[in-house]
């Protein structure tokens, strides 16, 4: 019997224990470190995260950048060459129409150096007022062609 006693009391004993150490688990909060570790990870996570977002920004902004640089730069190559070849036609086109009016007036001149005055009066008044007509004509042609080729 005394060995029934000692046998049940140490069962108790064993029983009380282990509902005294698991109600004391229970309440010390055992998750706490790993709450601790897992926020910490997070953090860590979030700040890689955002580094490499801001890499990546400040790439893709110098990639912007200097897309943009080629375009203006191609631009600016494509404006330098239409001015170019307009100021070309505009100067040839000049210089035909002026010695095209000079040849004019030199046969001109030639054909009324033998008639009078008032003749040669009048037909210098006819032939400038012709030769602005045909100037003003040619700068607007002229210049809605530059619209033209600058619009396209």
């Amino acid at each position: 019997m005394k060995l029934l006693k000692c046998k049940v009391i140490i069962v108790s004993l064993s029983l009380s224990t282990s509902l005294v150490m698991g109600t004391a688990y229970a309440y010390s909060e055992a998750s706490a470190p790993l709450q601790m570790w897992f926020k910490s990870q997070l953090s860590i996570n979030q700040q890689a995260i955002d580094r490499q977002l801001q890499q990546d920004m400040v790439t893709a902004s110098q990639a912007l950048d200097e897309s943009n640089e080629k375009s203006v730069a191609s631009v600016r190559v494509h404006l330098e060459k239409v001015t170019e070849d307009a100021s070309y036609t505009l100067a040839r086109s000049m210089d035909a129409i002026q010695q095209s009016y000079s040849d004019q007036l030199d046969r001109s001149a030639a054909s009324l150096s033998k008639s009078s005055m008032a003749e040669f009066d009048t037909y210098i008044d006819a032939s400038t007022k012709q030769m602005s007509s045909d100037i003003e004509q040619w700068a607007d042609e002229t210049i809605q062609g530059l619209t033209a080729e600058l619009g396209d």
